[in-house]
């Protein structure tokens, strides 16, 4: 039998007292390793969605320092293998290549856009809608109207409620563009149904106008003469009451009436 005094004995226990001792350091270690990537990721997380409000409130009023917002969230985004800010982020920078009339890459961020929410994002509605919508607009923007019909009228059946005001106004748009002002009509009166169910006054008045060119062809212009009047006087109750619309309560991404109040 051995004496704890055997040097055996008090080598195996000190081996041990040492492991038990280096087990509960790297526990410790792991621990405030863990605590510090968590505070990292957090506050990474917290600088991308800032990164994504700014980019979002800034997209129409000031294109460069949107695109360098959206650029930094990007990379982040990527970093952290987010891949829902790595969509919303192609999203946002396709539409702002857009507006400033960088089509091609517009074109290849929003495809990239798109890879990602039908490989990781398929029954998202939302996600599937706007990136399709947004392509659609950059074929519009290079007269492709054939391509453009052909991703808003995807982008309408993936069914997303709250895009759906937004597509239609879009179709009516282009197909008034090509001169089928039956079907430009039709979009147009599907458009104001939604409107007024969502009580957005400013786009009521919006379809309203963009509806009386296909009116005047068909040669009504009683009624062309009713919608101009209707939505003058919906912008002006609209001004009156200090609205002041939005790109949630104008979705309208192009257009005559676009051009002149969005």
């Amino acid at each position: 039998m051995y004496s704890i005094c055997s040097p055996l004995v008090g080598k195996k226990n000190g081996l041990q007292a040492r492991s038990i001792f280096c087990n509960k350091r790297n526990r410790r270690m792991a621990k405030h390793s863990s605590d510090n990537e968590s505070r990292t990721s957090s506050g990474d997380r917290t600088l991308m969605l800032q990164l994504y409000e700014e980019a979002d409130s800034l997209k129409t009023a000031d294109t460069l320092a949107a695109e360098k917002a959206v650029e930094k969230g990007l990379s982040l985004a990527i970093q952290l293998q987010d891949l829902h800010y790595h969509f919303e982020f192609c999203y946002l920078l396709g539409r702002v290549y857009t507006l400033q009339g960088r089509l091609k890459e517009a074109h290849s961020v929003l495809q990239d856009g798109l890879t990602i929410a039908r490989k990781h994002f398929p029954k998202d509605k939302r996600k599937l809608s706007i990136i399709t919508n947004a392509i659609g607009i950059v074929y519009y923007s290079e007269d492709n109207r054939e391509l453009a019909l052909d991703y808003f009228l995807k982008a309408l059946q993936f069914g997303a409620k709250e895009l759906k005001l937004k597509i239609l106004n879009n179709l009516g748009n282009t197909y008034t563009i090509i001169e089928n002002h039956e079907k430009a009509l039709a979009y147009f009166e599907k458009a104001q149904i939604e409107a007024i169910r969502e009580n957005n006054r400013y786009m009521l008045a919006a379809l309203l106008l963009n509806s009386t060119t296909s009116l005047i062809h068909f040669g009504d212009f009683d009624k062309a003469r009713q919608y101009s009047e209707k939505s003058l006087s919906i912008t002006d109750e609209n001004i009156k009451s200090g609205f002041h619309p939005s790109e949630d309560t104008c979705p309208n991404d192009f257009g005559r009436y676009h051009d002149a109040f969005g």
